[in-house]
């Protein structure tokens, strides 16, 4: 007995096993029958397709379904799933749903719930869960029209809608003088009421000059502006005729009225600040133009320490700049006075300096610069450097140029997408993936398909789908007549695909067999797996060994399969597997075409006068 190492047979074990024989099990060592077939196939060198596209899997001997593909049953896995069972699978011997779909029961899913079923037991119909409108356990009780949701069992309410309360939602809230239109489920009371209201109903009004009052007993709680007391009945100016509100309990101001400050309000505010000022000091929020200090009564046009100097208008002093207006010194109206100081800590518009005596470059961004230097916070649209007075180049590729220059380098900050380098000038590599690289490096974040390494070179056109690993350019699988990691090398001529690591030869091209595939099948072979063993033959001819037999006379266009059978059908007047056998001589030609069927010899078109019967062949009137 040969000893062949697993996939080869014969003599010297240089014939390959079938593809289509299961690896694991590989063939006879001695005549290459497969001893297992890879699933949909069958026969004894495994070279015949399961007969169904919906098998799985078929009798190695006669090729009849073991095997349904999971959304098909039956003795010959014809007959379909029902759509409506869970993933379309159900049991192959019965048909029976494995699961059904939401909406839907029985033992084949095609029973609907009822409408409003949510979802039903599989087996009898009944629901086990109702959508929020209805109850009972076929959900088709109706929960009453103001219930937002119901009890499935019994339909009472768990959720009113807003507005109702009661067991069924059927009373009506008060909501006159309720903050909202909600109230409480169970006994129909406000949650609160609105301002001035109080009682579970909100109906009864709080006192007149009392704001807020409880809830429940209606004491006031907060009472409106300039009233004191338990019920808010005395009045905060009544002893304090300045005081604007005061506390509720014991009458103490707690607020002035505009223009007064003190313990009691006694005091007037400064005319420097407008009137206002903290009750406990006097200090003011703000100065009026030409006034400064805490409480605003210092004033900046009295100063008498403005002194003349170069040129008719201007004026200043050791401290802050002022100028000369109708013989009379003013603050610089660009300068924003120190409250306490009276110094300039902030300029005002496009000026700069200590005195804010400098206008700022005309390109700065919205005409604003630092105070003390006269830099630009930023530059106008097209223009960089610390005063903004050069010009951004038009360079490359930049995005958007006009605006998007370095401050301090002019620069591009950003490039067009596609391309790279300091003025944007170089192009991404055609692989990176939209089109994007590193702004500095030009390498590729990722490649597109077909495209590897960090710059994206373009995968071997031998690589199947011309695809590669993004990172090595090795390939997943060579298209057929190539081999190597990188698809490189070319198989033998009479290979048509090799092993993709050691080039050995895996499949013959036509007319070749053998482990390098050098060896010439028979002539009228057109695949084999030896020279004496073909696998299929050119037109004309069968026989599994050489082909070197003709196909039959009758058999229509002269083709037949390898086993000699007339796969196209026969000649007119002939039937059978190999057309050996003459239709009836009594079937009724028409258009000289086929007289009888070629597989069974049954007249097609009817009997000549005068015989009857599928086959024509018994005279009418006799049994």
């Amino acid at each position: 007995m040969s000893c062949c190492e697993r996939g080869y047979w014969g003599e010297h074990c240089t014939n390959r096993c079938n593809s289509t024989c299961h690896l694991s099990a590989g063939c006879s060592p001695t005549e290459g029958k497969c001893l297992e077939c890879t699933n949909g196939f069958w026969g004894d060198f495994c070279n015949r397709t399961c007969n169904i596209s919906t098998c799985e899997a078929c009798d190695q001997t006669d090729g009849s379904c073991l095997e349904c593909d999971d959304r098909y049953w039956g003795p010959s896995c014809d007959e379909k799933c029902n759509t409506t069972c869970l993933r379309d699978m159900c049991n192959q011997a019965d048909g029976s749903c494995l699961g059904c779909y939401y909406g839907y029961w029985g033992p084949s899913c095609d029973e609907k719930c009822n409408l409003f079923c949510v979802k039903c037991n599989q087996t009898d119909g009944s629901c086990l869960l109702c959508d929020s409108d209805n109850w009972g356990p076929f959900c088709d009780e109706k929960c009453n029209t103001n219930c937002l949701k119901c009890n499935q069992m019994d339909g009472s309410c768990l959720k009113c809608d807003e507005g109702y309360w009661g067991p069924s939602c059927e009373e009506k809230c008060n909501i006159s003088n309720c903050v909202t239109s909600k109230c409480n489920q169970t006994d129909g009371s406000c949650l609160s009421c609105i301002r001035g209201y109080w009682g579970p109903s909100c109906d009864k009004k709080c006192n007149d000059i009392c704001v807020e009052c409880n809830k429940a007993n209606g004491i006031c709680s907060k009472c409106d502006k300039g009233y004191w007391g338990t019920s808010c009945e005395k009045e905060c100016s009544y002893k304090l005729p300045n005081c604007e509100d005061c506390e509720m309990e014991n009458g103490t101001c707690i607020e002035c009225k505009p223009g007064y400050w003190g313990h009691n309000c006694e005091y007037n505010c400064s005319v420097g600040g407008a009137g206002k000022c903290a009750k406990s000091n006097e200090v003011c929020p703000i100065c009026l133009a030409g006034f400064w200090g805490e409480t605003c009564k210092n004033v900046c046009t009295k100063s008498p320490l403005c002194e003349p100097c170069t040129g008719v208008i201007r004026y200043f002093n050791k401290d802050y700049f002022c100028v000369i207006e109708n013989e009379k010194n003013l603050c610089n109206p660009w300068c924003e006075c120190e409250k306490r100081s009276g110094q300039c800590f902030k300029c005002i518009g496009h000026f700069w300096g200590k005195f804010c005596n400098y206008e700022c470059p005309l390109h700065c961004a919205e005409h604003s610069c630092e105070m003390y230097n006269g830099t630009c916070n930023g530059c106008e649209k097209g223009y960089w450097g610390k005063q903004c007075d050069i010009s951004c180049e038009s360079v490359g590729n930049c995005e958007h140029v006009n605006d998007n220059c370095s401050q301090s380098t002019g620069l591009c900050k950003t490039c067009t997408n596609g391309f790279w380098g300091s003025f944007c000038e170089t192009k991404c590599s055609l692989g990176c993936l939209q089109g994007s690289c590193d702004r500095w490096t030009g390498a590729c974040g990722r490649c597109e398909d077909g495209f590897w390494g960090n710059t994206c070179t373009i995968c071997n056109s031998a690589c199947t789908d011309s695809t590669c690993h993004n990172e090595t350019g090795n390939c997943n699988t060579c298209k057929n007549g190539y081999w190597g990691q990188t698809c490189t090398s070319k198989c033998g001529d009479t290979c048509q695909t090799c092993r993709m690591i050691t080039g050995e030869c895996e499949n013959c091209v036509d007319r070749f067999w053998g482990a390098e595939c050098n060896m010439n099948c028979s002539e009228n072979c057109i695949t084999c797996f030896n020279d004496s063993h073909c696998m299929s033959c050119i037109d004309g001819y069968y026989d599994v060994n050489k082909c070197n037999e003709t196909c039959p006379s009758d058999c229509l266009g002269g083709k037949c399969t390898i086993d000699g059978e007339c796969y196209l059908g026969c000649n007119v007047g002939y039937y059978g597997q190999t057309c050996a056998r003459s239709c009836n001589e009594n079937c009724l030609v028409v258009d000289n075409t086929t007289t009888c069927s070629h597989e069974d010899g049954k007249c097609l078109h009817g009997c000549n006068p005068g015989f009857t019967n599928e086959f024509c062949s018994q005279l009418e009137g006799r049994c």
